[in-house]
C-alpha cells in the first residue's frame, strides 16, 4: 500500500504542475491576439502525461480482497487495462512508426473490449469462485501484490524524455509483464474455466506484444 501512496504523490504533483502551467499560459494568452496558436506541450511533458496515465487507474484503486481469486483477478485487471488504453490513446498523435501505430491501436481496441467483458462477468452470476484456505488466499494476495509492485517500480524507472515513442514502449513492456505475471499467478489458484481462458489469452497476446516491442526498441 505504501508504494501506491508514493506513486499517488508523484501523480498529484504532476497534476498540480500541469494545472499551474495551464493557468499561467491562459493569463499569458490574454496579451496576444486570438489568431495566435496556443503553445503546445514539449515532448517530455507529453511523455510525462502519457506515463502518468499508464499508472493512474491502478494507483487510484486498491487491490481487491474479495476472498475469490477469480473476482480479485478481474477487478484488478480492469484498472491495469485502463492504464494501457489511456496511455496508448495519448501516444497516438505522436506516433511516426507504422508498427507502433498498429500496436497502440490494437491495445486500445482489444483491452477496451476486455474491460467490458470483465465488467459484464463481475456483474453477472456465471463466475464460480475457487474456495481457498486462509493460508492459500493470503499467499495468493501476497504473490499478486508483489507482481504489481515490481511492475510499478519498473514503470517508474522510465523517465520522460523527448522520445515519447520509446518511453511508451519501455513502460508498456513492464506493464505487459505485470499482466503476464498476475495471469500466471491466477492460473495457479483459480479453477473457473472462463477466468482461466481469459488469463491464458492475456498471457499469449501480451507475451507476443512484448517480443514485438523489444524489436521495436531497436528501430525507434
Amino acid at each position: 500500500m505504501l508504494l501506491r501512496f508514493v506513486f499517488a504523490g508523484f501523480l498529484a504533483m504532476g497534476l498540480v504542475s500541469a494545472n499551474t502551467h495551464a493557468h499561467h499560459e491562459h493569463n499569458h494568452d490574454e496579451h496576444h491576439t486570438e489568431q495566435q496558436e496556443q503553445p503546445t506541450l514539449s515532448q517530455s511533458a507529453s511523455s510525462q502525461a502519457m506515463l502518468d496515465s499508464m499508472h493512474a487507474p491502478m494507483i487510484l484503486q486498491d487491490f481487491s480482497e474479495s476472498r475469490s481469486p477469480e473476482i480479485d483477478y478481474l477487478t484488478d485487471m480492469i484498472p491495469h487495462h485502463q492504464g494501457a488504453v489511456d496511455s496508448a490513446t495519448l501516444l497516438l498523435p505522436h506516433i511516426t512508426n507504422d508498427e507502433l501505430h498498429t500496436l497502440a491501436q490494437n491495445i486500445i481496441q482489444s483491452q477496451t473490449k476486455e474491460i467490458e467483458e470483465f465488467k459484464a462477468l463481475l456483474s453477472g452470476d456465471t463466475i464460480t469462485s475457487t474456495t481457498l484456505s486462509n493460508a492459500d488466499y493470503k499467499e495468493f494476495l501476497k504473490a499478486n501484490k508483489q507482481a504489481m509492485d515490481t511492475m510499478m517500480h519498473q514503470m517508474h524507472e522510465i523517465k520522460p524524455t523527448d522520445d515519447i515513442q520509446k518511453d511508451f514502449v519501455r513502460a508498456m513492456i513492464a506493464h505487459h509483464n505485470g499482466a503476464i505475471k498476475t495471469s500466471k499467478i491466477i492460473l495457479a489458484y483459480a479453477k473457473d474455466p472462463q477466468i482461466r481462458k481469459i488469463a491464458q489469452g492475456i498471457i499469449a497476446e501480451q507475451e507476443s506484444e512484448v517480443k514485438l516491442m523489444q524489436e521495436l526498441l531497436k528501430k525507434l
